[in-house]
Parts: structure tokens; C-alpha cells; sequence
């Protein structure tokens, strides 16, 4: 469901959007964010999105919380967002429905066109 989010946040929001998944996150990319003042500019203009779902494990529960305090605590801008449902494949459905809204309506704040890909018509062009 990240992954599908970050795509959605590429290709209809026209922004740069990473992944990664717990624990792993936890141990390589969360220290490119322990904000230095010489790093603060670019720390900025992160978001954070922590997905969390009912079926998550408990240690990764506490992991994503323990990450929320730590990006909190060094002023990074970071929100979880609760997929929520009885059952697991609406929670995966609205969560991927959450998303292309989501998506659409951050490509519109930016004025992009959020239907076209111009840069892969572009990139097909040169290739062909």
C-alpha cells in the first residue's frame, strides 16, 4: 500500500515520494534525518506519512511510534494516517482510494496536470 501511495504521489501529485517499510526504515533512512542545523533546510521539505493498520505487529507499533516521537521531537513534520475497515480488503481499498484522492488533490494545490505525464511522453520520444 506504500508503494502505491508513493507512486500516486509521483505520477498524478507530480512530487518526489519515497517508501520504506519497518523495521528496516529504522535503521538506515530515519539517520539521514537526525537534523543538524546544516541540514534543517532540507529536512523541511520532508513530509511524513506513517500508514498503520489494525493487523500491524505490536513491536512495529511501537516502533512506528517510537519514529513519529523521534521526527517529532526534531521538528519534522510527520502524520499517521489509520487504514481503517472490518476486513482487510476494504482497509486496502479505501486506503488505495485514500491515496488517489490524496494524490489528485496535491497535484491540483501545485497546479499540475494531474492526468498527463509529460516528461514519460518526452522520455519515450527520445528512446524510440
Amino acid at each position: 500500500i506504500a508503494y502505491n501511495w508513493k507512486i500516486k504521489f509521483n505520477e498524478t501529485g507530480k512530487v518526489p515520494a519515497f517508501y520504506n517499510v519497518l523495521p528496516e526504515l529504522n535503521h538506515n533512512e530515519m539517520t539521514g534525518f537526525d537534523v543538524v542545523a546544516q541540514t534543517k533546510n532540507l529536512s523541511d521539505k520532508f513530509y511524513f506519512l506513517i500508514l498503520k493498520d489494525t493487523t500491524d505487529h505490536p513491536k512495529i507499533i511501537k516502533r512506528m511510534r517510537a519514529l513519529v516521537n523521534l521526527y517529532h521531537d526534531r521538528e519534522l513534520h510527520v502524520e499517521s494516517i489509520e487504514l481503517d475497515g472490518a476486513r482487510f480488503f476494504l482497509r486496502v481499498f479505501r486506503a488505495l482510494l485514500l491515496a488517489d484522492w490524496t494524490a489528485y488533490y496535491l497535484g491540483e494545490s501545485y497546479g499540475a496536470q494531474t492526468e498527463q505525464v509529460p516528461m514519460v511522453e518526452e522520455f519515450k520520444k527520445l528512446i524510440a
